[in-house]
């Protein structure tokens, strides 16, 4: 079983819950087999480690896909950070600011692009919540190291434009025009 963006959304908030470890396993299992919680109580305790293993929870692969299939659409993952213009870096800075995993169907939109047919940030984005997560992990794993190094040098770019924009605004302002 792979699991997909939405599952591993829902499996990081039942991870984040305050329940001991066996409990949040069981509630996880029971979420992917569609299994009652109490149905599960009910195997041994290898059992449901084995079914929790079977379900999915291995490291995924951490291979760049460009293209993955997604809800029968073909989507072109963006390889090369400079085919990135300044709105979808600042998208993927918001999006990654705030909760990472809640908010990975919308960096995943920003990343990846229809091959067909017209883009939309919310139609795309909820096609990724059916993403397989061992699809698209490497691509998220560049991006969010990538984001990591290069939030100081913008940060640093960023003043030096403004002091920039401000001596050009005093020359302007000192000027007889």
């Amino acid at each position: 079983m792979q699991i997909t963006i939405s599952q591993y959304q829902t499996i990081n908030q039942i991870v984040k819950s305050n329940k001991d470890d066996l409990d949040k396993e069981i509630e996880a299992v029971a979420f992917l087999t569609r299994k009652s919680e109490d149905e599960l109580l009910n195997l041994p305790l290898d059992k449901i480690r084995k079914t929790f293993a079977e379900c999915g929870f291995s490291t995924p692969s951490q291979r760049l896909k460009r293209f993955i299939w997604v809800n029968g659409k073909l989507y072109k993952g963006c390889l090369d950070v400079t085919d990135l213009n300044t709105g979808q870096y600042i998208d993927l800075k918001n999006f990654a600011k705030q909760d990472f995993v809640s908010n990975l169907h919308n960096l995943l939109a920003v990343i990846y692009k229809p091959i067909w047919g017209k883009y939309e940030h919310g139609k795309v984005a909820e096609d990724m919540k059916s993403a397989k997560l061992n699809d698209v992990y490497g691509l998220v794993f560049f991006y969010s190291n990538l984001l990591e190094i290069l939030n100081p040098t913008i940060l640093m770019c960023s003043v030096l434009a403004k002091q920039d924009i401000e001596e050009v605004m005093k020359e302007i302002e000192s000027s007889d025009l």
